[in-house]
């Protein structure tokens, strides 16, 4: 149970890294700022990197976690 909480944390707290960086993008975007743009953009790119590798690690240990939770 640990586990998961540890998961279901780090996954909020990436999607809100994202939804900030996104947010900050746009403005860069609109004020064009090409070192705005190209950080937030990078920062954007990480966390979705990191993020998706995490869920691939977990449905590697866990493939069947649905099934003992539904």
């Amino acid at each position: 149970m640990k586990n998961l909480t540890i998961y279901f944390i780090n996954g909020v707290l990436s999607v809100l890294v994202i939804l900030i960086s996104l947010k900050y993008l746009f403005v860069s975007f609109s004020e064009v700022s090409y070192f705005g743009v190209f950080i937030w953009s990078l920062i954007i790119s990480i966390e979705t990197d990191m993020l998706i590798s995490r869920h691939k690690n977990f449905m590697k240990y866990y493939p069947y976690f649905e099934d003992k939770w539904l």
